[in-house]
């Protein structure tokens, strides 16, 4: 029927889902969310979140541009309030009621009647019903990045007699008096695992085969969140960015060398100095590279300063009864091994059609790390991860919002495909041991750049240049960018391509 909105299934409602559900919606599109879990929230839902769990942002830079977290909040939220703070919002903006829980997409694949829709294939997790199918326009991926936990295979497991777990399977009652606790790990999941242990006061190992980078919750003096510093603008200037360059970065990066160096040289120095690190813990990486796999917070430092934990270079070569066997072939107790050693991301929902399209390469091919060039019905938020996720999925979800109305223009595919390339070799040169393809870190203002210049929009939003360049790159500078992206459609500008 003429006039009918365009249907769009978002599949996830965590983060990057609740924020591209609500910004569809604003544009008038049938949205339906589906949600393999029982709750909303994603990496922050009860049943993926242990003990001790806060953001590695401020809530500064860990909010949407609309919805302020309320008053009482943590400065640094815990994961219960994060939670709440994210039901709060899907109540708020109506998304809530667009939400099928419980409701695990097994396949996506092209329309057999309509070549220019999906067919999205879904079943319910407790079984009890077959698996149904709807056709729709669009499709946004939003299952984030956290999809299978990793857990090596490492033999003598079925010797072993103790408990191995992931570190999102951790709870209060994990611990039990007594235990000789093992985790395995070196990033913020690994400290928080190792801490909650401590408390108990089991006397945990994190063991770890490198160190890496923790950034401190506050700059030097406890007032000022280091996000302010490594959220911003000026921040983005000491970092060269694949994509493009402005006449101030092509400086600061060829006459002003020097000062880059001594800018991050500095910071290697205080931050181990402020957060009283370890020797054992100190990242040999130089900075800024280094913090790619980091987090935020020094509390594990000062349970290991203080002998409440034991920081160990090494890996578990093999279980024995009782115990594990290091590869330096020293053997520890251990009733209870954790494995804080991250994700790894599937998109086996895909049909092999459009796997092959989309991930030929053993990885996503996303233009602006969004969207598939030969396949524009569907597209990924969430996937370019960042320190400020909640920032860079909503922009991101108008950017594809702004695709499905038909109104963003695009390269060509050979122009993407070229532009992807390109990223790709750069992020391969600069963060070699990034998480994900799509990771994009600290570069959170030239990717942001990238998308609000793609819409037509303005880049510069804080009204002044020591504003722009010196506050923290908050969400709330692109409050009703909704409303604005209707403006241009109305009296369009020329994109950039």
């Amino acid at each position: 029927m003429p006039g009918e909105p365009k249907s769009v299934c978002v599949l996830g409602a965590g983060v990057s889902g609740l924020v591209t559900a609500k910004t569809l919606l604003e544009d008038g599109f049938d949205v339906q969310v589906l949600e393999k879990d029982s709750d909303l929230g994603g990496t922050w839902a009860p049943s993926r979140t242990y003990p001790g769990l806060r953001t590695n942002n401020s809530k500064l830079t860990y909010e949407f541009s609309d919805f302020p977290y309320p008053e009482g909040v943590d400065l640094f939220p815990r994961a219960e309030q994060v939670r709440d703070y994210l039901e709060s919002y899907a109540d708020h903006f109506d998304v809530r009621s667009r939400i099928a829980f419980n409701t695990e997409v097994c396949d996506i694949s092209r329309a057999s009647d309509d070549a220019n829709r999906l067919t999205v294939t879904s079943r319910p997790t407790n079984g009890e019903k077959d698996e149904t199918s709807r056709s729709f326009d669009f499709v946004a991926v939003c299952n984030g990045v956290f999809h299978v936990p990793r857990v090596p295979d490492i033999p003598g497991k079925d010797d072993f007699g103790g408990r191995i777990l992931h570190s999102h399977e951790v709870r209060e009652s994990t611990y039990e008096p007594g235990d000789k606790v093992i985790v395995v790990g070196a990033g913020k999941s690994a400290f928080d695992c190792a801490n909650w242990a401590a408390r108990q006061g089991l006397s945990p190992t994190l063991l770890f085969r490198r160190p890496i980078w923790m950034a401190p919750r506050f700059l030097p003096g406890g007032r000022v969140t280091g996000d302010r510093l490594l959220v911003s603008r000026l921040n983005a200037l000491f970092m060269p960015y694949h994509h493009h360059s402005n006449r101030v970065e092509r400086l600061m990066h060829s006459v002003g060398r020097p000062f880059v160096r001594l800018y991050w040289g500095l910071l290697s120095f205080v931050w181990p100095k402020d957060l009283k690190m370890p020797k054992a813990l100190r990242s040999e990486e130089a900075l800024p590279a280094g913090i790619i796999k980091g987090g935020a917070g020094g509390d594990f430092y000062e349970t290991v300063n203080d002998g409440s934990a034991v920081a160990r270079r090494g890996s578990i070569k093999r279980f024995l009864p009782g115990r594990v066997e290091l590869d330096d072939g020293d053997t520890l107790p251990a009733d209870v091994v954790v494995f804080a050693t991250g994700w790894q991301q599937r998109q086996s929902f895909l049909s092999e059609e459009l796997r092959n399209e989309i991930a030929a390469d053993g990885y996503p091919r996303l233009f602006r790390q969004i969207l598939p060039p030969t396949v524009p019905n569907i597209g990924f938020v969430g996937y370019a991860t960042s320190f400020a996720n909640q920032l860079t999925s909503e922009i991101s979800a108008h950017w594809l919002s702004e695709h499905f109305n038909g109104t963003l223009k695009l390269p060509s595919v050979d122009a993407m495909n070229t532009m992807i390339d390109h990223a790709h070799d750069w992020a391969d040169a600069t963060m070699p041991l990034r998480p994900t393809e799509g990771f994009i870190g600290m570069y959170i203002t030239p990717y942001v750049d990238d998308l609000v210049a793609d819409m037509g929009l303005d880049t510069k939003r804080a009204g002044s240049f020591v504003k722009e360049y010196i506050s923290v790159f908050r969400a709330s500078r692109f409050r009703g960018l909704s409303g604005e992206r209707r403006r241009a459609r109305e009296s369009p500008a020329a994109s950039g391509y």
